[in-house]
């Protein structure tokens, strides 16, 4: 308003409202590889680099796995906030999650990219091959070996044995601590004759729970015989025998190492 005139001149004002400007220490987590089962906590950090006050809320779609601390709330300007961050490895496989952070004010989330892959509990047998060498027909014979669980979690799992006449001692619901062994007892008893001859397909499968079948397949190989006999002689002098006298000739002997 100006003394002596009649119309006010104006003042125009111009600019742009900002949102604060909240920024993760880094846009991808890489965790690298996972066992399964196994839970994990790190933190990422989120920063305030502008000069007011910033509402954030952290949206999680999979709060069955992931986990935020806190999730929510305000960071003062030209402040830190850590974010505690709780996954749980449950799926094998390759994984690669986009959360997305809504800042009050701002029209676009924020992102951060948490990737990485998950795979089974790692573990070995101590003998890549059950093998009984010969084995004579109509009796028990017994091997044995260890699994050793080599990785950081806990395992169950089963063993199978494509033949009738094979047993495995423990065979199901096995359970292995982190880097404990366990001894398996495997027995043949070849009581069938059909069953004579030389054998290398039968197969002690190892199934892992929460990861498959056929994990490992370890080869049970055995040759089944049956005892040889054969008459020391084809005659035998008793001598002189007296009556009501027995005396006893023995003309038959075993000449296969493998009966017992």
């Amino acid at each position: 308003d100006i003394t002596g005139r009649t119309d006010r001149p104006s003042l125009k004002l111009k600019g742009e409202g900002k949102a604060a400007d909240l920024r993760f220490n880094c846009d991808v987590v890489d965790l690298g590889s996972l066992y399964l089962g196994s839970e994990h906590s790190f933190e990422v950090v989120l920063e305030n680099i502008g000069m007011i006050d910033g509402s954030y809320e952290i949206e999680n779609s999979l709060p069955h796995l992931w986990e935020f601390s806190p999730n929510k709330g305000v960071l003062k300007a030209e402040n830190v906030q850590a974010i505690y961050v709780r996954f749980s490895a449950v799926n094998l496989g390759e994984f690669s999650h986009c959360f997305y952070t809504r800042i009050v004010g701002q029209k676009e989330p924020l992102q951060i990219v948490m990737k990485g892959i998950i795979v089974g509990p790692t573990f070995h047998a101590t003998s890549n091959k059950v093998y009984f060498r010969e084995l004579s027909y109509g009796f028990d014979h017994k091997e044995k070996f260890q699994i050793v669980n080599t990785s950081d979690v806990p395992m169950i799992f089963s063993l199978r044995v494509d033949c009738d006449e094979i047993n495995v001692e423990p065979y199901d619901n096995i359970k292995l601590k982190a880097h404990e062994s366990v001894e398996i007892n495997v027995s043949w008893f070849p009581k069938d004759a059909d069953w004579i001859g030389i054998y290398q397909d039968n197969v002690l499968s190892v199934d892992v729970k929460n990861v498959g079948p056929d994990v490992l397949r370890i080869p049970v190989c055995g040759t089944v015989l049956v005892p040889k006999f054969e008459l020391s002689a084809d005659k035998y002098n008793c001598g002189h025998c007296f009556i009501n006298y027995t005396r006893h000739a023995h003309s038959v002997r075993n000449s296969d190492k493998c009966v017992r």
